[in-house]
């Protein structure tokens, strides 16, 4: 009975800490409290430890490991902060996103680089999701993608001010279910010198099943492929739209639309 006492008050002491505001330091530790005076190490630690629709601040530069995402979250690398993510394990991603369907995650001056990893932004479920002033580059397997939506849901994912290169593709959207179209909006944002390992097609924007995608004020180069819009299901109902957007050297074609039994691209 002593011994469950002690437990249960722990388990009450760690509830207690949760914070509004977690932050995040190259001389913290994932044993403090992740407050302002005692930082964590690691992205995952905050996390932990700040409530929903709180912020995780960088305090200064360093490297703090791959985050999953399970809530409504900011997690803010400030101006002149190198907020670092290297994906070194093969075949895993930088950040998972998979919260709630009305969750907003917000990401914002972070840099994600894959040695050997398959995603730098993965987004599997939220409400929305935004992805500012962040910069994704090397995630060169097929499968793999700077920043890739495949969902279910109707998921809105914003990318905005960021910097995506030497990945396989840019940006992958796949919505999986004709009833739930995910949106996709890309602004302000540079997709260069693509690259892929296993010698599939380098693709800047691909979208795929049921999607809608509005591509504006961009820069998509050095590639093979720019955009690829396809329907997947003879049922889909897609479109892209691509606003005051330049589109230069790629081998193979700047834009490319198909359909399977009927479906159609836009």
């Amino acid at each position: 009975m002593a011994l469950t006492c002690v437990a249960s008050a722990g388990l009450s002491a760690i509830a207690l800490a949760a914070q509004q505001r977690s932050f995040v330091a190259s001389f913290g530790s994932d044993a403090a409290n992740c407050q302002l005076a005692t930082p964590c190490r690691s992205f995952n630690a905050a996390i932990a430890q700040t409530l929903a629709n709180g912020e995780v601040v960088i305090l200064d530069t360093a490297g703090y490991g791959p985050m999953a995402i399970n809530k409504s979250l900011k997690v803010i690398g400030p101006s002149g902060v190198y907020g670092g993510i290297s994906v070194t394990t093969p075949g895993t991603d930088g950040i998972t996103i998979n919260a709630g369907d009305s969750d907003v995650v917000t990401l914002r001056g972070l840099d994600v680089a894959g040695l050997g990893g398959l995603v730098g932004i993965n987004v599997v479920n939220a409400g929305a999701v935004h992805i500012e002033k962040s910069s994704v580059s090397n995630f060169t397997l097929n499968a793999g993608a700077c920043v890739k939506l495949s969902t279910a849901k109707a998921v809105q994912l914003f990318v905005a001010d960021s910097f995506l290169r030497e990945c396989s593709t840019g940006v992958l959207v796949d919505g999986t279910v004709d009833a739930n179209k995910p949106v996709a909006t890309i602004d302000n944002t540079r997709i260069e010198r693509g690259a892929n390992t296993e010698g599939g097609t380098i693709t800047g924007v691909k979208a795929t099943g049921n999607y809608f995608v509005n591509i504006r004020n961009s820069q998509i180069t050095s590639g093979q492929v720019g955009v690829s819009a396809a329907a997947a299901f003879p049922t889909n109902t897609v479109a892209v739209q691509i606003v005051d957007t330049q589109i230069t050297l790629m081998t193979i074609a700047g834009v490319v639309t198909s359909g399977t039994g009927g479906g159609a691209a836009t």
